[in-house]
């Protein structure tokens, strides 16, 4: 199996929402009872961040393709 940064780009939108997830977390934690009112907002940019990219960019082919050893299929359904 080889490694090269294409295969990376696979999994970049689940890489992407687990620092989205951090990023929640810590707001959460940091800010004051009044000002988490704005952590839903920075939820719906950083999925819309996450989103449009992947939208544009992640365009599967006719046949399933398969990464990291068969653990990801790239296909019009995932």
């Amino acid at each position: 199996m080889t490694l090269d940064p294409s295969t990376f780009l696979v999994i970049l939108p689940q890489i992407l929402l687990v620092v989205l997830i951090g990023v929640v977390l810590l707001l959460d934690v940091v800010l004051k009872d009044e000002q988490r009112r704005s952590i839903g907002w920075v939820t719906a940019g950083g999925l819309l961040f996450i989103i449009i990219p992947v939208l544009f960019f992640f365009r599967p082919g006719e046949t399933p393709e398969l990464y990291w050893g068969g653990a990801i299929r790239v296909d019009w359904l995932g």
